[in-house]
């Protein structure tokens, strides 16, 4: 099979070899689609913090259809499901495994990088992957949203959104676009805001019914909002955006920032008792509510996907800047134009 192989850092091939056959394997997964996030421009980079050994076949937001399935698993996937598979294989040993907090698991390995990854047109799934299921019909680049959707709607149910609350997205990204998407459509009586320089995206968030900020005008916003999510990673950002929180308010953070970053404590403790919420990586609980929203809302959500590539053009993603819009997906089976 045909795979993206990271050599080195900057330095990618595209050759000829087998799935990963170093495990027991629960299933082989035909790649229909994989978004391409933030994560794989470092590793491209070379500037992360992971203990990575060179040659990997990165992607981890894995999407597809079965074509091969192990006997224990056969009853719940069939050859010909699509389906999506979450980045991290648990130990189902340690302390949070043990409450079902596999997500989090202490000792969890990963596609692309323990594992060969998504970037290829075969993956291997071990044995303890979570994996779930398409019930019905999705289209093929949709389903390449899947774990994009799920991290956001498990920001989302980090914090309790019913009834009427003041809400600001920090950052239009993937994450945020999806969190705006989602609130918008599952929360109605929400007054969501988004903040972003982009006037692209501020057209969108129009269209959607959403209003836009910008770090300029957030100041006038100053203890409005009932909640704030991080998804930006900028520190600017999200200092405007405790500023923007109400005293008692709830800033959940996503994002994930490139460097340490100096704020007034004294807003979270003595003058406003903010409450910081913490999360990143999705549950089986969000996993499935993702396959499910984006099967019923498939054709309101093309906008979400800015670029496609395939091995020919693979390593334009990260120079193109389309990268920085929405989400970039690779399609084994897409050709370049050029």
């Amino acid at each position: 099979m045909k795979t993206i192989s990271l050599t080195a850092p900057g330095s990618i091939s595209v050759i000829e070899q087998e799935v990963d056959h170093s495990f027991t394997k629960m299933a082989v997964v035909r790649v229909i689609s994989s978004g391409i996030c933030a994560a794989d421009s470092y590793l491209w980079s070379g500037k992360h913090p992971w203990d990575i050994s060179y040659p990997i076949v990165p992607g981890h937001e894995i999407f597809g259809e079965v074509i091969e399935i192990d006997e224990e698993s056969k009853n719940r996937f069939k050859p010909g499901t699509k389906v999506a598979v979450q980045v991290n294989v648990p130990c189902y040993k340690c302390e949070l495994c043990l409450k079902s907090k596999f997500n989090m698991c202490v000792s969890r390995k990963h596609f692309g990088s323990t594992f060969k990854g998504a970037f290829a047109e075969e993956i291997a799934i071990p044995v303890g992957a979570r994996m779930h299921a398409y019930a019905d019909e999705i289209n093929d680049l949709i389903g390449g949203l899947s774990e994009t959707m799920a991290n956001a709607i498990y920001c989302s149910r980090k914090v309790d959104l019913e009834g009427e609350k003041d809400v600001l997205i920090l950052g239009m990204g993937s994450i945020g676009a999806c969190l705006a998407q989602y609130l918008k459509t599952t929360y109605p009586l929400l007054n969501i805001t988004v903040l972003t320089s982009s006037e692209e995206k501020k057209n969108r968030l129009k269209m959607l019914g959403i209003s836009a900020t910008s770090l300029k005008e957030i100041s006038k916003l100053e203890d409005h909002f009932d909640v704030v999510f991080e998804t930006s990673g900028f520190t600017d950002n999200f200092k405007a955006g405790l500023s923007a929180l109400k005293p008692t308010g709830i800033a959940m953070v996503y994002g994930v920032f490139q460097s340490e970053m100096l704020f007034d404590f004294n807003q979270v403790s003595e003058f406003k008792e903010l409450t910081l919420v913490g999360g990143h990586l999705a549950d089986d609980a969000s996993f499935d509510l993702s396959t499910s929203f984006l099967t019923k809302h498939q054709n309101e959500l093309d906008y979400l996907i800015s670029n496609i590539v395939g091995f020919e053009n693979f390593t334009s993603a990260f120079s193109d800047s389309k990268f920085s819009q929405f989400k970039t997906i690779f399609q084994p089976t897409h050709r370049s134009e050029a």
